[in-house]
């Protein structure tokens, strides 16, 4: 099926072309895409959080050595255009917890912080973001 007469790669992302793919029936071109999908990780301690409290919230997998921010949202799941980053994230109404952080030789940054004070639980949704690159989102709530 010739599959690989052409081939075009550009990042993380490769284009492959089949002139005649047996897939789609005898002698019909077809392109398949493939990606690698290189995420960063976000997770948390103690989950759920707790008013007035320290947790931790730990990225690995970033890049390394480049500023990393940690955003939050009350407003739930929604994508987000970040001009600034050239990213979208995938929550909505995102608000940055701090400044930004370096991570380190190896991509990774711990950001150990005191949970404000809440009278009442509220749901939380976090994500971390680089230039052009996220996490995953952690869906968590802050109790009193």
């Amino acid at each position: 099926d010739l599959y690989g007469a052409a081939v075009a790669i550009n990042d993380n992302r490769a284009v492959v072309g089949s002139p005649e793919s047996s897939e789609l029936g005898l002698d019909t071109p077809a392109v398949y895409i493939w990606q690698n999908r290189t995420e960063n990780i976000l997770s948390i301690s103690p989950d759920p959080l707790r008013s007035e409290q320290p947790a931790t919230f730990t990225l690995i997998s970033g890049l390394p050595n480049e500023p990393t921010w940690l955003l939050y949202s009350v407003d739930g799941l929604q994508p987000t255009f970040l001009e600034n980053l050239n990213v979208i994230v995938d929550i909505k109404n995102p608000h940055k917890v701090t400044t930004a952080r370096l991570t380190d030789a190896n991509g990774n940054f711990d950001w150990h912080l005191t949970m404000p004070r809440v009278t009442q639980p509220t749901d939380l949704w976090l994500q971390s973001v680089q230039h052009a690159r996220t996490s995953n989102v952690i869906p968590t709530q802050l109790t009193p």
